[in-house]
């Protein structure tokens, strides 16, 4: 027995609450940062980061 499909519903309310944006249609639909994004959130994306080969220690 299979469950319901559920990937557009995990977007759904996110994209209702403004969390996130929809653009595009469909298959080529992406998702970006809305107005109710957690502005402490995007901070912590926006901020570089350097990255360790840990192989290479």
């Amino acid at each position: 027995m299979r469950g319901p499909p559920t990937g557009r519903r995990d977007l759904r309310d996110p994209n209702a609450l403004g969390v996130l944006v929809a653009s595009g249609r469909t298959r080529a639909r992406t998702y970006g940062a809305g107005p109710a994004f957690p502005e402490s959130v995007l901070e912590t994306a926006r901020t570089p980061t350097l990255l360790v080969d840990p192989y290479r220690q």
